[in-house]
């Protein structure tokens, strides 16, 4: 296991060119753009995840989530067209026009373990309705925003060139090392892992399993988030979001991905409101097609 500083990580700054930056993200399947967002952006962000959970969420993975958040949690949304954020996606796709895939979520203290967010654990043939492995239509980016330091060995968790093989055991592993502001870009085909749970969170889920099951999620969820607050520790805070370039496939794995959190959510929202699509299309996002089927 190899851990990287962010002088070494295959960085996307805003001097690096288009085609460059397009090419080497084809090869490594992800990226770390240092500073995307301010400092006072972080703490508003922080902020606006924070009073998004307190209104709506789901217990995942030892945390919170709050899925479809373009519609389900509106004070996250000016990071879906900020600038910083659209442009690096371009560069790292080398278009001047993204497709917004309407996959959104804001994250608390959610655990992980190796994955790819293609989608085959939540539908038959996954979000992209196909293969993608050596697909190169399949160009779907996921944007992770973090809102606190990860320099500790905690950050994400990547396997190199993974996007490349349909296995989870292959690619050399590499934790990243970001700080609050950092996004990183990775190829939804890329074998990742956010932070494991600790022998803490682990004997929180054994003291649950006394609970009955449906109330197991949430009461570990709380739990974690307590023991956090003891341990001074920050709440680990995040918004992922999912763009690609204009095609069939890109619309694909949008729709069905929205199926997924429709589904997750209980809420048929498919419509973002007309400010965020005017916000969008102003900072070359195409919105998401409405699918009469998923409507």
């Amino acid at each position: 296991m190899t851990t990287t500083d962010r002088a070494s990580a295959p960085v996307t700054g805003a001097g690096t060119g288009a085609a460059d930056a397009a090419a080497r993200f084809a090869h490594d399947g992800w990226t770390v753009v240092p500073g995307v967002l301010t400092p006072d952006e972080v703490v508003r962000l922080r902020d606006d995840v924070e009073a998004s959970l307190a209104l709506a969420r789901l217990p995942f993975a030892m945390g919170h989530v709050l899925p479809n958040a373009s519609i389900e949690a509106p004070r996250t949304t000016w990071v879906l067209h900020h600038p910083s954020v659209v442009d690096a996606v371009k560069r790292c796709l080398g278009v001047d026009v993204l497709q917004f895939t309407m996959e959104a979520g804001a994250h608390r203290n959610a655990t992980s373990v190796w994955h790819k967010d293609t989608g085959e654990h939540a539908m038959e043939l996954g979000y992209y309705g196909c293969d993608p492995i050596g697909c190169d239509d399949c160009r779907v980016v996921k944007v992770g925003l973090y809102l606190q330091d990860h320099r500790d060995g905690t950050g994400l968790r990547v396997r190199e060139r993974s996007h490349r093989t349909a296995r989870l055991d292959e690619g050399r592993e590499i934790v990243l090392d970001t700080g609050a502001g950092d996004a990183v870009l990775f190829d939804v085909r890329l074998t990742h892992m956010g932070e494991m749970p600790s022998k803490v969170d682990r004997a929180l889920e054994k003291a649950a399993r006394t609970l009955p099951a449906g109330r197991r999620p949430g009461a570990v969820a709380h739990a974690r988030r307590i023991s956090l607050r003891a341990l001074r520790r920050e709440q680990r805070l995040a918004m992922f979001f999912a763009y690609g370039p204009v095609g069939e496939r890109t619309i694909t794995y949008g729709r069905r991905n929205l199926a997924r959190q429709i589904e997750q959510t209980g809420r048929p929202a498919v419509t973002i409101s007309p400010q965020l699509e005017d916000a969008l299309r102003t900072s070359g996002v195409r919105p998401l097609p409405v699918d009469d089927g998923a409507a």
